[in-house]
């Protein structure tokens, strides 16, 4: 009995790992001011809820396109340590308008179709 409706996410809307969402671009659609992050613990039924957020998309038309660039991972390299037997989750979450498209690549092989899985529109490598 509640009136929480989740946010379709998409190439442009995506929602990382930790549970932070992010959207590639801006549009006049997105302004409301009821966006809320809550966390439901299903065992107990208990909804913990933080106070809503305000967005307000300014008209102002973008000055043609905008390129890419990276909002998660932070900076310029990254490190993950996973134990042998462990499931690997990457995450390339990128701005820009239009839209950017996500590919994975490995660097000097390739990435084996039968060990990896892509997610959250390909923001999200599994090995």
């Amino acid at each position: 009995d509640n009136n929480f409706q989740k946010l379709p996410l998409d190439r442009r809307v995506s929602q990382a790992l930790n549970g932070d969402l992010y959207f590639s671009n801006v549009l006049p659609e997105d302004t409301r001011s009821d966006y809320i992050c809550y966390a439901r613990f299903p065992h107990t039924q208990t909804i913990q809820q933080k106070q809503p957020i305000s967005v307000t998309v300014m008209n102002s038309s973008p000055e043609g396109d905008h390129r890419p660039g990276f909002m998660l991972p932070l900076g310029s390299t990254s490190t993950k340590m996973v134990l042998r037997g462990q499931t690997l989750a990457l995450e390339c979450i990128a701005e820009g308008l239009p839209t950017p498209s996500i590919s994975w690549h490995k660097i000097g092989g390739e990435l084996q179709s039968g060990r990896t899985v892509f997610y959250n529109f390909n923001k999200t490598l599994m090995i």
